[in-house]
C-alpha cells in the first residue's frame, strides 16, 4: 500500500484506492460512491492523512463513511467517525505496557473552548476546526503547547494530548500548527482496555 502526502492526494489517488476497495467489496464500493462525491471524499481522505491516519483498511473505512454518511456530510464529523472506527491503530505507538500517557486539558481551558465551540455552532455553519478563537489565547496555545511536546520527549514519552471529541478537530489544528509531533486525541478514541497516565494539564 502506497504512502500519500495529504496534500498531494488527488482524484486519480481517489480512484486507485477504490480500485483496490472494489476488487475487495465491490457493493461496498458501489454504496460508498452513491453517497459521497470525489470531493467530499478528498476533504475526508486529506483530513485523515494530514494526522497520519493510514488508508490501508480502506475497507472500514468505506463502511463507517457509507454509514456516516446518512447523518451529516461534513467532512471533520465523518473523519472523526472514521478515527473512532480506527482508534486502536491510532493509538498503537503511543502505548506502552498496556498504559497511555497524556496530557489533559486543564479545567478551566476545557470549558471555555467548550463554550466558544458550543456558541460558533449555535451562531451558524462553522467547521469544528475554524472555531473562531481570541488571540490571547492563540498566543498562549503557542506557548503551551511545545513545552507539552518538551516535557513529554524529556520524560521519554510520546507526546499526547488528550481533550474532549468537540475539541478535537480544533486543537489538533493548533497543534500542528505550534507543536508539529504533538499529537491530538479524543476522550473515545483510547480503547477501554487502556490504563490512562496523566502526566499534566495545559493550562
Amino acid at each position: 500500500m502506497r504512502s500519500y502526502i495529504p496534500d498531494l492526494f488527488n482524484y486519480d489517488d481517489i480512484t486507485q484506492l477504490h480500485n483496490r476497495l472494489s476488487s475487495m467489496a465491490p457493493r461496498l464500493a458501489e454504496d460508498l460512491s452513491a453517497v459521497l462525491n470525489y470531493s467530499q471524499l478528498l476533504k475526508v481522505y486529506r483530513a485523515l492523512l494530514t494526522e497520519g491516519v493510514s488508508l490501508r483498511d480502506i475497507v472500514t473505512i468505506a463502511t463507517v463513511l457509507v454509514a456516516s454518511s446518512a447523518v451529516t456530510k461534513d467532512h471533520i464529523l465523518l473523519a472523526a467517525d472514521v478515527r473512532l472506527a480506527l482508534r486502536r491503530s491510532i493509538t498503537h505507538p503511543f502505548v506502552r505496557k498496556q498504559e497511555l500517557t497524556v496530557y489533559t486539558l486543564n479545567n478551566e481551558l476545557e470549558n471555555l473552548l467548550t463554550n466558544l465551540v458550543n456558541q460558533a455552532q449555535q451562531g451558524g455553519k462553522v467547521m469544528l476546526d475554524s472555531v473562531p478563537v481570541d488571540p490571547n489565547m492563540l498566543n498562549q496555545f503557542q506557548s503551551t503547547m511545545p513545552q507539552v511536546k518538551e516535557q513529554m520527549k524529556a520524560a521519554g514519552k510520546d507526546p499526547v494530548l488528550l481533550v474532549p471529541p468537540q475539541l478535537r478537530p480544533l486543537l489538533a489544528r493548533y497543534a500542528r500548527l505550534f507543536a508539529p509531533g504533538l499529537h491530538v486525541l479524543s476522550y473515545n478514541e483510547v480503547p477501554d482496555e487502556l490504563e490512562l497516565k496523566i502526566m499534566g494539564a495545559l493550562m
